[in-house]
């Protein structure tokens, strides 16, 4: 299970590391606003974008390029989902992006 947590300020680290291992949950963040505290068995990442209406956002490849050092590392199963009108266009940037890499 995965739990989205959005307010860094109110999910602080101590509280993330202490609280999602005991409901086995796996912390869900947007790793460019955000860093990740807790995962248990899969790194889940969900992308909002930026501005007044980060719902109309398309990443830069700068962005999705600061994705792929964000998660290239990752050990466990890695999910990467975008909320956004864009996100089909998005993700197969993305896509593209990693296979170069």
């Amino acid at each position: 299970m995965v739990f989205e947590v959005r307010w860094s300020e109110q999910w602080r680290e101590d509280i993330v590391k202490n609280v999602f291992p005991k409901l086995g949950l796996n912390q869900v963040v947007d790793p460019l606003r955000q860093e990740c505290f807790y995962k248990k068995d899969v790194a889940y990442y969900k992308l909002h974008g930026f501005g007044k209406r980060m719902y109309d956002y398309r990443f830069s490849d700068d962005e999705l390029k600061d994705v792929c050092g964000i998660v290239k590392d990752e050990k466990l199963p890695t999910y990467i989902l975008f909320n956004n009108f864009y996100s089909y266009e998005d993700a197969k940037r993305l896509k593209a992006i990693v296979s170069n890499i």
